[in-house]
């Protein structure tokens, strides 16, 4: 639901310079997001069509510019993992300056997906908006 969010917020903001992945440290390729997610996104007029999961690489890290976890036990297991990783990694509440973690709904109900996009919107849009201030910096 981040990503897809993420996307639509730069279509809407005309921020066409940007590429915007997600990954899980537990993965898999290739699954679609959730039946209660892609409520939730449908919803809210945001599409996701073509997104689908994929694994935490090496080559993932190297080539991203931030690296956002939902939680400060992935945010751990990133630096872990990556050791190249800890000064663009953070987690996604710290953007809002909380030290909260995103729970994930999966196996949970569509309340659960819309209470955990309820909670990720504003850090997301916290997240976008410190983005497009450093590159209007540079």
């Amino acid at each position: 639901m981040a990503e897809a969010y993420i996307k639509h917020r730069c279509e809407i903001d005309g921020l066409t310079n940007f590429e915007i992945t997600s990954a899980g440290i537990y993965a898999t390729h290739g699954h679609p997001p959730s039946v209660f997610a892609q409520e939730v996104l449908n919803k809210k007029n945001i599409l996701w069509d073509g997104q689908t999961s994929s694994p935490l690489t090496a080559d993932t890290v190297k080539s991203a510019d931030f690296i956002i976890a939902m939680s400060r036990i992935h945010y751990e297991q990133i630096k872990l993992l990556f050791v190249n990783s800890s000064r663009k990694t953070s987690t996604l509440m710290s953007h809002v300056g909380l030290q909260e973690d995103i729970e994930d709904p999966y196996g949970g109900g569509l309340a659960d997906y819309e209470e955990c996009f309820n909670k990720m919107q504003p850090a997301l849009d916290a997240f976008l908006q410190k983005i497009i201030d450093k590159f209007k910096e540079s």
